[in-house]
């Protein structure tokens, strides 16, 4: 019987949605800052139009944008405990009406008192707008205009003849950055997700937990398509060294050593107030066993004496996060 083992990094066991998930996030971060960028001011003024009678602006020339959509906020300014429905209206060359919506806006200002305190609020909704695409036309001349339907007091007063101020901001290629928020968290979850499903792949083929510093056991594992994730998870007590040595071989079904690996892992210290309570450490090796087969795995954690506890984990067909990972291939040969 021959063994060749050979450590290489490979592709073949990465999870690809988990880089194509976070690259889905990247784009949408890069989008919300492109938004920005793209975006063309194209006026900003103040109109004032009274009950009853639409102001029209100057005519804009409106051309297609790859990316973004033209942008028609209407601001009402107006002073405090006030209404007004207006409308804002958009036309082709033609005087034909491409599209329109109506905007109840107010503004109100009062007082409270409770246990004692008085104090003053305040609460607006004053904004109302459009965002328009071309259609199959490269470039079309378009007019805004803003309309007062109907002007008053929240007391109840109407305001016939009163004129309303209106801010009007009209900007080209503007990205509508509500749903890159709703994109930005869907794909972020969506990268958690897979990069946590990473870890919890694979069929668990061996799980030994014992109260002492050696364990191991058997299972039919192995395949040239197959990845074998190794964890040995060690529990120590407060006189433990920084370091403990681990050492894990593997035999075949015949019961024959056929790999073996010393390690020395960290320990993590945890405790309160100053005092350790317990050390962790961990080892995480990947295989390829080319033949299937019943193979045994066993550990042993020295120093001894501290070791309260160690833990066996063995899963086939598991992902890697990266191809920079190392994988030990194990070519047994019988013949």
């Amino acid at each position: 019987m021959s063994v060749t083992i050979k450590s290489s990094t490979t592709k073949r066991f990465v999870e690809r949605s988990v880089f194509f998930s976070w690259l889905a996030l990247l784009l949408v971060i890069i989008a919300s800052f492109a938004g920005g960028l793209v975006s063309k001011q194209i006026t900003n003024q103040m109109v004032r139009v009274s009950p009853q009678e639409t102001v029209r602006l100057d005519p804009i020339t409106l051309e297609r944008r790859l990316i973004g959509a033209l942008r028609i906020d209407v601001k009402a300014v107006m002073d405090f405990n006030r209404w007004v429905v207006y409308e804002i209206q958009l036309y082709d060359d033609q005087n034909q009406v491409l599209a329109s919506a109506r905007k109840e806006a107010w503004r109100e200002r009062g007082g409270w008192r409770e246990g004692g305190e008085t104090g003053t609020w305040s609460e607006a909704d004053l904004l109302g707008g459009l965002d328009v695409q071309l259609g199959k036309k490269q470039q079309e001349e378009i007019t805004i205009a803003v309309s007062v339907l109907e002007h008053g007091e929240t007391g109840g007063k109407v305001l016939q003849e009163q004129p309303v101020s209106f801010r009007v901001d009209v900007k080209n290629g503007v990205i509508d950055t509500r749903y890159l928020w709703i994109g930005f968290f869907g794909t972020l979850a969506m990268a958690i997700l897979t990069s946590v499903s990473v870890g919890t792949a694979g069929r668990l083929k061996i799980r030994e937990v014992i109260n002492d510093s050696d364990v191991g056991e058997r299972a039919i594992v192995g395949g040239e398509k197959a990845l074998i994730r190794v964890t040995v998870k060690v529990l120590a007590d407060e006189t433990s060294p920084s370091h403990l040595a681990v050492s894990l071989w593997l035999k075949d079904g015949m019961g024959e050593q056929i790999y073996s690996e010393q390690t020395q892992i960290p320990l993590h210290f945890q405790g309160e107030e100053g005092e350790i309570e317990n050390a962790t450490g961990k080892l995480e090796q990947y295989f390829v066993l080319t033949r299937r087969g019943s193979y045994g795995f066993y550990v042993e954690v020295s120093p001894d004496q501290p070791v309260d506890q160690t833990t066996l984990t063995v899963k086939e067909n598991v992902k890697t996060l990266s191809s920079k990972q190392e994988v030990k291939v194990i070519t047994v040969d019988e013949t």
